[in-house]
Parts: C-alpha cells; structure tokens; sequence
C-alpha cells in the first residue's frame, strides 16, 4: 500500500488552571487550533484527489504529498504569548514550499497584536531591515532586482498585511519566505531587530522579557558579555556519513564568530531551547539516540566562555505522557512538552523499576543550567506510558492514597488488572486496580532480578518488559 498524503500539525494544548487564569488568551488558542485543523482538513480534501491521480499517472516518480505545520514558542511571559508556526508542504511540481508565520497575542486580551502595537517609526524600521539585508544576504540585495520594492511593500506599502513576523523575549523577527523578496532560489530570509540595539523602533506598550525565559530555538541575539549590544547565539553540526545514514559527531555553538565545539555521538537533534536565567544564558540540546531515546546536553553560555554543565537521559515533557495511535483511522496523536520557564518545566525519564517505560516528574534550573528536581515529589505514569500489568500469584501490598499516604499490608489476589501510576523508581511503585483502588507494590531492586514479596518479579507480576 502507497501513501499519498499525509498531513501533520502541532495543537497547542492548556491545561485547566491555566485556562482559569487567562481565559481570553485560551479562547484565541482555541480559535488558532480550530483554524489550524481546518486548514489540514481542507488541504486532505484538496490535494488528496490529485495526488491519486499522479499516482496513477506515474507510479515510479510519485512523490508523496504532504502538508505539516509545527509550533515553537517565542515568548511566553505576563505581557505576550507567540510562537513561530513552521510550515513545509508539497502538492506536485518541481518542489515544495516551505516558511515561517508569526502568530502574537496579547496575555491580557487574547487579541492579537498589531505590529504598530510594538514598532512606533515604520519609516526607521524600513531603514534598519534594508541595512540589516543589505549586511546579511548581499547577494539577494545584489541579484534578485525588486528585492528592495518588495520589502518596501512589505512595511510600509500594500503587502504589509502579509508580514510574517514575531516577538521574542529580546526583539522582533521577520520572516521574509520564498518568493516574498526574490526568487525561491534564493531562499528565506530572517531579520532580528532588538531593543538593545534599536530603542527609539519600539513603543512603550511592550517591553523585552525579564530575567528568566526560554525559546524553542538555536540561535538567539542576546548580549552574553555585558556590553550593551546584542551578540549571535547559534549552532551547526558536524556530521560523520556512512552508506545509508549519518551521525552528529559535534555540535558548534557560536557566539558572534567564536565557534566553541563539542564531541557528541547522536542520530540527530530534535529540538534546542534557549534559556535565560540567573544572570546567564543556557542551551538545552535535545539529542535523539539509538532506540528513539533522547537525551539533553546542557551548555552555559557567558561572557568568557561555553561550557558542557550537565546531561539528562530523558525529554523535555507534557505534564502528562500521551499518545494515541489506534481510536482514529489512519490517524495518530502524540503529547509534547515545551520549554518556556526555567523554574518550571517537565522532565520525561525512563523507569525499570518493575517495567521499561516513561514517566514524569517537575523540574527546575540550577545557578549553572542544569535540570534539579522540585522537592517533594514522585514520578507521574500516565496511563497511555504505564504497561498493561497484572498478578501472577496471590501478593501482599500495601495501603495509599492520592496523597502518598501509606496504611496497612493487604492482599492482591492473583488475575487482577493494574497500571502503575507513581513511583521512585527505587523502591516503590504506586498502582491502580481495574475497580480504582490503589495500593503501594514495595520492590527489591538491590539485584538482578528484581524481587516482590521475595520472589523474582517475573513470577509474581504478567506484562512486565524491560528496554535493553
């Protein structure tokens, strides 16, 4: 069986006390993700007739069709909500098409704001961008003639409703894709405009981000060493090629024109966040390995130096594991987490204390970027992580609640259906029976195999599997 199409978007999910908190700003989210599934389902209905037809057509040169949208986020804080929505698509033809919207809103009022909301000179700001192309992409501004005009229309003429641009903790970026200054050969272009380095653009209705925030990007326009002016945070990789695949064997994080390299041993990078906190800028590189597990390198950045501080065999996470693979034909969901606040995000981590899977637990930075556990807690297990598991032999238990109060031994019979739902992951995991009892399984895990009641695991409890 061929494929055809397929079609992917990101959905921004809040939770419910966020909602209470902000209920303007949840309703314009509601609206965004409505209109993102609309358009998906407009394009399915669109293009999946013709790309059928092509098939037909000419099987050996069909290329599957597609239409995928994915968010990151660019400012989170008490004045702005934003993320860049990253699009690529292809429907036939010579090639695909590809670029960035900004979508920006209002905390308060859940309106979106308008670009004269944030820059107060359009005049200026056509200035600068046109100096800063000039600087960046001089081939553009040399050979795509009509690459000024367009920008020209574009800020202060008749194409300045199509704008595509977004707020970030430092500035505002433009995004300027294929086609809207030149040629689709010569690419996309960004331009970053911030409030250190051009003041008098900006009004006083929006002001940069405090101390304390995080990007889902790699590069940034921050000043790292005290100057006053903005420097360039970004990366690349260095890669090693083999027959049929690649590997990462360094990542290389600039700042201006310093390259800082690092050694690393990855299939490729899913996602990096830029943070900044306590006086310093810090780099969450998410790396994906063999066996779909991930892991995150940590690098402080400052005005002497970029350093490894830390690793973490995990993901960033939803508070809550979720996947859906089966309800929907042809179809599939998956939770995601983001990165947005340094004091309070959520970590996924592998746990085998009586089965590989994954499970959750809250985190904050340290003074050197490093991911430190709230106190107090345990690990969450979502349903959709936890295994299947159930009773081989009658077993002793004992007693807990929500709260992690724990009373008195009782008895589990053998054939009873339960799921994990917390644990240490050293001792202990709290579980669920099918009827929504709960019951605390203490675990020997001093020794290979793992022991309950004094028997190996695999004896006492059915389902259990462990990850190599």
């Amino acid at each position: 069986m061929t494929r055809l199409m397929t079609c992917e978007y990101d959905e921004i999910i809040w939770d419910d006390e966020s909602r209470n908190d902000f209920p303007e700003l949840a309703a314009a989210i509601d609206s965004y993700n409505a209109d993102t599934l609309k358009g998906s389902e407009s394009a399915i209905e669109e293009y999946s007739q013709t790309a059928k037809q092509q098939y037909e057509d000419n099987q050996e040169y069909f290329m599957e069709y597609s239409d995928d949208y994915k968010v990151n986020f660019a400012r989170v804080d008490d004045q702005v909500f934003s993320f860049i929505s990253s699009y690529y698509g292809y429907s036939g033809g010579a090639h695909g098409y590809y670029g960035n919207d900004g979508v920006n809103f209002d905390v308060a009022t859940g309106e979106k704001i308008k670009l004269s909301d944030v820059i107060s000179d359009e005049d200026k700001l056509l200035e600068v961008l046109l100096e800063k192309l000039k600087t960046d992409y001089p081939e553009l501004m040399e050979n795509e003639p009509g690459a000024e005009e367009n920008l020209i229309g574009y800020i202060t003429g008749e194409n300045r409703e199509y704008l595509s641009w977004v707020m970030m903790p430092y500035g505002v970026t433009f995004f300027f894709n294929p086609y809207a200054l030149g040629s689709y050969a010569a690419g996309a272009q960004e331009v970053t405009i911030t409030y250190l380095d051009n003041p008098e653009l900006f009004t006083d209705k929006y002001s940069a981000s405090g101390d304390e925030w995080a990007i889902s990007s790699s590069e940034a326009y921050v000043d790292v060493d005290g100057d006053g002016k903005s420097d360039h945070i970004y990366t690349d990789n260095d890669y090693e090629y083999y027959d049929n695949y690649s590997e990462v064997k360094a990542i290389n994080i600039y700042v201006n024109d310093k390259n800082y390299s690092f050694d690393d041993s990855c299939f490729n990078y899913d996602n990096i966040f830029i943070a900044k906190h306590a006086d310093a800028y810090f780099m969450y590189v998410i790396a994906l390995h063999e066996n779909d597990y991930h892991g995150i390198d940590i690098y402080m950045i400052t005005g002497e130096d970029v350093t490894k501080s830390g690793s973490f065999f995990g993901n960033i996470s939803a508070r809550d594991i979720g996947f859906d693979y089966t309800s929907t034909e042809n179809a599939y969901s998956e939770m995601k987490g983001v990165l947005y606040n340094p004091n309070h995000f959520y970590l996924s981590s592998r746990m085998d204390l009586i089965s590989t899977f994954g499970a959750v637990k809250t985190y904050h930075m340290d003074k050197v970027g490093r991911a430190v556990p709230d106190e107090g807690q345990l690990f969450r297990v979502s349903d959709a992580s936890g295994p299947d598991l159930s009773t081989k032999v009658e077993i002793t238990a004992k007693e807990v609640d929500e709260e992690g109060n724990v009373g008195e031994d009782i008895t589990i019979p053998a054939g009873k259906k339960f799921k994990v739902f917390r644990t240490d992951d050293e001792a202990f995991a709290d579980c669920r029976l099918e009827d929504g009892s709960l019951f605390r399984l203490e675990v020997d895990k001093s020794d290979w195999p793992r022991k309950i009641n004094g028997k190996e695991l695999e004896e006492v409890i059915d389902g259990t599997i462990f990850a190599g």
